[in-house]
C-alpha cells in the first residue's frame, strides 16, 4: 500500500497543474494494465487500497493462466489408485516420465507406453517440438531448428535465425521451410494433400487427408461413408484425388515393376520427369550398378510407350547454369508439368509464368496443343469447338456443327463467334487453299502471325502426308500469298540509330511506295532516308529474285522488245520464256542464247567463264566475272577450299593458261571477247 501510496502522490504531483475535475492514470505491471481514476474529493487511501485489490485479483488468474499453460497433468492408474503425473513446460518430458515410472515401480512395458502416450501430449500442446531439422548454413554455423505443432512455420523461421544473428533472406528462409516441410511430411505429421468437397447441403466438409502410404481407395471409402455421400461420388472423387495428386508430383503417373537382387520393387514415373532421370534416381536409390542403366532404361521405355506414357514433346531448360529436360506427357496439363517441375527446380512464380507461356507457345507452333479453344453452350451441355495450327477453320466449324446437330442459323452465330474471338487474339485467317494430295482436296489455313514452315510440317502431319513433301507444299502456299501481297516478297533489316527495323516490300507495291510507307511509319526523314533506302531494297528485290538483275532490248519484227534476267535464272531459261512470250520463232533460240549471254557476261550480271577445280576429291566451280583481279579472285578460291601455297601457286598458272586457251579459240572464231 505504501509502494502504490507514494507512486500516486509521484503522480499527482506531476499532474498538479492540471484544473481537470477528473484525472486517469494508466499504470502497468508487468503484462497487466491498470488504470487509476481520481477525482475531485477522491478518498486517496480507499483509491490505493481498491487498486491494490483489483491488482491481486488480476496477479492470482494470470498466475493460474500461466500455470494452466506451462503444465501437463496425467492421471496415471497404479494399482486402483489415481496418481497425477505432472510435467511442467522445459522439463525433460522422456526423463521426467521415466523417473515417475521408476518411483512407482512401473514395469518397462508400462513405461514404454506411458511414456509415448506423455511425449504426444507434450507435442500436441506444445511442450516439445513435433521435430527437429539440423540447419548447416556454412561450416562453422550448424544450428537446430524445432518445428512445434500449429506454429507459423515462416514466421518461426524468420524468428528463429534473428535470434542467432543470421540474415533471413528469402533462400534461406525458402529452403528451411520447404525442408520442414518435406521431413513433417515423410513422418506423417503433415498431410500430404487435403482436399474439400461440398455436402448434400453445399457446405465445405472437413478436408479429406491424404498422408504418406495411405491406401487412397479406403481414405477415399472412409470419407464417403463418414459424411453419408451418395456411393456414386466415390469413383469421382477418388479420381480427383489422384489427378490433383499426379499433376502435383505426388504421386507417380505410372510404376513399372523392376527387379532388385531377385526382389520385385516399383521404380515411379512422375510428372516432369523423363525415363532417364527416373532411372537414375531409382539406381542410386537402391543401389544398383550403373553398368546396368542402359538395360533398365531400355525396359522401362518400352514400358512407357507400351502405356502411351512416352513425353510427345521434351524441352530443354536453362535451370542455374545447368540444361534440364522437362517433357510434357499427352495428357498432361501444361500448367500442372511446369508448376511441378517450378517445385522441384526451385523456379520463382514468375519464371514458371513465363515457362508456361513458352512452352504453350511452342506446342501450339508445333499442332500439339490448341491455338484457341472456343467452347458453346449446347442443349444445356457445354462443346469445345478446338482449332489447332494448320486447320481449315470452316471446315472445323462444319465438322463441329455436324458433330452437335447444329441447325444452319445457328451454326451462322458459331461461325460469328469463331471469326470474332480470332481476330482479337491475333489470328484472323490471312488465307485458305486448297491442297491435292492422293486424289484428296484437303483444305489449308493459314493465320495471321503463324510461323509458315510449322504450320506446314504440322498440316502434313496432320493428313499423313511425308514430310519431304512439305517443302514443295510451302513453296505452293508462299507463292500465293506473295502473289496476293499478303507476304513480303522480300525484306530488308535497317538500322537506324540502336533501332533495328525491318522493310518489307510487297507484290503490290513499288519500291519507292514501299520505302515511303516505312519512313511515314517509323517517323524517318523521307527525302535524306528515301535514295538508300531505295538503292538497298532494289539490291535486295534482285538477289530475291523480284526484281531482273538487268533487262535486255530486243529487236523483233520492227519492234523493241524487253527480255528481264533474274537471280539464279539460267540465259536459256530466260529466253525460253521470252520467246514463248512473245510468239517469237523457235529457231531464233540459239542465236538469241549466244547473244544474251554475250551480253549478260559483259554487263558482270553472270560470270564469262566457270572452271571446274577438284580439290580433295569434291569438284568446285570458280566463277569469274568481268572487271575482276582474276588472280586475287584465285587466291580467295584458295583460302575458302584450304589449298596449300605450293597448290596455290600451281592452280594461278592453270587458270591464267585455261583463260588464255579461250580467248585464243574466241579470238580464232571470230567473235568479240569479253574475256580478258
Amino acid at each position: 500500500w505504501f509502494s502504490w501510496a507514494l507512486m500516486l502522490s509521484m503522480m499527482l504531483s506531476t499532474h498538479a497543474e492540471v484544473t481537470h475535475s477528473e484525472l486517469e492514470i494508466p499504470i502497468k505491471v508487468g503484462d497487466l494494465d491498470l488504470r487509476l481514476v481520481v477525482e475531485d474529493g477522491t478518498d486517496m487511501d480507499a483509491a490505493v487500497r481498491q487498486m491494490s485489490e483489483k491488482f491481486q485479483e488480476m496477479l492470482t488468474q494470470e498466475l493460474a493462466r500461466k500455470t494452466q499453460e506451462s503444465t501437463l497433468d496425467i492421471p496415471v492408474q497404479i494399482s486402483g489408485t489415481k496418481v497425477n503425473l505432472r510435467i511442467i513446460k522445459g522439463n525433460d518430458v522422456k526423463a521426467k516420465t521415466e523417473s515417475f515410472c521408476e518411483e512407482h515401480s512401473l514395469d518397462d512395458e508400462v513405461t514404454a507406453s506411458l511414456t509415448k502416450e506423455v511425449m504426444m501430449r507434450a507435442v500436441s500442446k506444445g511442450f516439445v517440438p513435433l521435430l527437429t531439422l539440423p540447419i548447416n548454413l556454412n561450416e562453422d554455423t550448424k544450428l537446430e531448428f524445432p518445428v512445434f505443432i500449429g506454429q507459423n512455420l515462416k514466421a518461426s523461421i524468420v524468428e528463429f535465425l534473428q535470434k542467432h544473428k543470421v540474415q533471413p533472406t528469402d533462400e534461406i528462409v525458402g529452403k528451411i521451410e520447404k525442408e520442414a516441410q518435406v521431413r513433417l511430411v515423410a513422418s506423417g505429421l503433415q498431410p500430404l494433400s487435403q482436399f474439400v468437397f461440398k455436402g448434400s447441403d453445399g457446405k465445405d466438409l472437413p478436408s479429406l487427408n491424404i498422408f504418406v502410404g495411405d491406401n487412397i481407395t479406403q481414405n477415399v471409402a472412409n470419407f464417403v461413408a463418414q459424411h453419408q455421400l451418395p456411393a456414386e461420388s466415390h469413383p469421382q472423387i477418388q479420381e480427383h484425388v489422384v489427378k490433383s495428386m499426379r499433376a502435383e508430383g505426388l504421386m507417380p503417373i505410372s510404376e513399372f515393376p523392376v527387379s532388385v537382387d531377385g526382389v520385385q520393387q516399383l521404380l515411379p514415373l512422375f510428372v516432369g520427369d523423363t525415363v532417364p532421370q527416373a532411372v537414375d534416381k531409382f539406381m542410386r536409390t537402391h543401389g544398383i550398378d550403373p553398368v546396368h542403366t542402359d538395360t533398365m532404361n531400355a525396359r522401362v521405355l518400352q514400358r512407357a510407350e507400351e502405356e502411351g506414357l512416352s513425353p510427345i514433346a521434351a524441352y530443354t531448360v536453362n535451370v542455374k547454369n545447368q540444361q534440364v529436360t522437362l517433357p510434357l506427357f499427352k495428357g498432361t496439363k501444361v500448367s500442372d508439368a511446369v508448376g511441378n517441375f517450378g517445385k522441384v527446380h526451385g523456379l520463382t512464380a514468375d519464371e514458371v509464368a513465363f515457362l508456361q507461356q513458352d512452352v504453350q507457345k511452342s506446342l501450339q507452333a508445333k499442332g500439339l496443343a490448341p491455338l484457341v479453344e472456343f467452347k458453346f453452350d449446347i442443349g444445356g451441355n457445354q462443346a469445345v469447338l478446338p482449332l489447332f495450327s494448320g486447320q481449315n477453320v470452316t471446315e472445323m466449324v462444319y465438322k463441329f456443327g455436324e458433330a452437335h446437330g447444329i441447325g444452319t442459323e445457328a451454326l451462322q452465330d458459331v461461325f460469328n463467334e469463331v471469326n470474332r474471338v480470332m481476330r482479337e487474339k491475333g489470328l484472323a485467317p490471312v488465307a485458305e487453299f486448297t491442297i491435292a494430295w492422293e486424289g484428296k482436296q484437303l483444305a489449308l489455313t493459314v493465320l495471321e502471325g503463324e510461323d509458315l514452315r510449322q504450320m506446314v510440317a504440322n498440316f502434313a502431319q496432320a493428313h499423313g502426308i511425308p514430310q519431304e513433301n512439305a517443302p514443295e507444299i510451302l513453296r505452293q502456299v508462299s507463292a500465293k500469298l506473295v502473289a496476293e501481297g499478303k507476304l513480303p516478297a522480300a525484306q530488308l533489316p535497317v538500322s537506324v540509330g540502336e533501332k533495328k527495323l525491318t522493310l518489307s516490300f510487297f507484290n503490290t507495291q513499288t519500291p519507292g511506295q514501299a520505302v515511303a510507307k516505312f519512313c511515314e511509319q517509323h517517323g524517318l526523314d523521307a527525302a535524306q532516308m528515301s535514295p538508300s533506302l531505295e538503292a538497298g531494297l532494289n539490291n535486295r528485290l534482285k538477289e530475291a529474285g523480284v526484281l531482273p538483275l538487268t533487262e535486255f532490248t530486243i529487236g523483233f519484227g520492227g519492234t523493241e522488245l524487253k527480255m528481264p534476267l533474274f537471280t539464279g535464272q539460267k540465259v536459256a531459261d530466260a529466253v525460253k520464256v521470252f520467246v514463248e512470250k512473245h510468239s517469237i520463232p523457235a529457231a531464233a533460240v540459239e542465236g538469241l542464247v549466244k547473244e544474251v549471254t554475250r551480253r549478260a557476261s559483259t554487263q558482270g550480271v553472270i560470270p564469262f567463264i566457270g572452271i571446274p577445280i577438284t580439290v580433295s576429291g569434291t569438284e568446285h566451280v570458280l566463277s569469274l566475272y568481268v572487271g575482276q583481279d582474276v588472280a586475287k579472285e584465285v587466291e580467295a578460291f584458295g583460302q575458302k577450299h584450304q589449298v596449300g601455297a605450293e597448290d596455290l601457286s600451281k592452280l594461278q598458272t592453270a587458270v591464267k593458261q585455261v583463260l588464255d586457251d579461250a580467248t585464243k579459240k574466241t579470238e580464232g572464231a571470230g567473235t568479240a571477247t569479253a574475256g580478258p
